[in-house]
């Protein structure tokens, strides 16, 4: 029994089940898991044929329910230094090909939360602030950080596409980096530690030529895009308050 007991899952969350086997994981989907699935799975299949992921992979194979992939080692405290060296690299490698915002974020998506509340006149103030910024084009994970590393024969692979877009850029990887550093230290949402200043994020807006303000804004409309995409826009199953909370703090922020 205590073998058994040993690779139970300790917790089910978001509808996933992940079983750790001394040589491989298994990721099993409940029900209202579905749409997960079906967007880690196609965001895996993107990154794989995509240069500037394609050698950070951990293959995934799909089974009934799920997938199952080989298990590394997941990365600790002492491996962020490498994690922020790796993200940084990427940065190097697309800095150059600069575009419009509009060419980037899908504004589509977040004038979904007009309906609960997200004044057009507030999305369109933000837009404002921001549409003279120009980031690198790039494909992005999305999800960064050090849960979803992991280190196979010592080499860093990403895991967990769900949040991919073929259609980003590498800015958001490493704002979203940084940000969810914060969140683990102080044990908050990304919607307060956004607000916390820190030489890591003055790095990142000198990097990508922003000031705090628009860096603050671009993230919080693509990490909510993401996340309402991730859940099907099943709005009674999304806290929908905290991103109004946030938008409104960004305006009063700006007055």
């Amino acid at each position: 029994m205590r073998v058994i007991t040993k690779y139970l899952p300790k917790r089910i969350q978001d509808g996933v089940i992940i079983i750790k086997l001394p040589s491989v994981v298994l990721k099993l989907f409940m029900q209202h898991g579905k749409k997960r699935k079906e967007m880690e799975f196609k965001g895996y299949k993107y990154a794989i044929s995509n240069d500037l992921w394609n050698k950070n992979i951990v293959e995934i194979n799909e089974i009934p329910f799920g997938f199952y992939s080989r298990r590394g080692r997941i990365a600790n405290d002492k491996d962020m230094p490498i994690i922020e060296e790796f993200l940084w690299n990427q940065f190097d490698r697309v800095k150059n090909d600069l575009v419009p915002i509009y060419r980037i974020i899908d504004i589509r998506t977040i004038k979904r939360l007009e309906i609960n509340g997200l004044y057009n006149k507030n999305l369109n103030y933000f837009l404002s602030k921001v549409e003279n910024c120009r980031l690198p084009l790039s494909s992005s994970h999305g999800d960064i950080h050090k849960g979803n590393v992991v280190f196979i024969n010592n080499r860093l692979c990403l895991i967990d596409w769900s949040m991919y877009k073929n259609k980003s850029s590498i800015f958001f990887d490493i704002m979203h980096f940084y940000i969810r550093n914060i969140c683990e230290y102080k044990g908050i949402s990304w919607t307060d530690a956004l607000f916390i200043e820190s030489e890591k994020l003055d790095l990142i807006i000198n990097k990508f030529s922003l000031n705090l303000k628009q860096a603050q804004i671009l993230y919080a409309i693509d990490r909510t895009c993401r996340e309402i995409e991730q859940k099907d826009f099943n709005f009674k199953n999304l806290r929908i308050q905290k991103y109004l909370d946030t938008f409104k703090k960004l305006v009063q922020s700006y007055d």
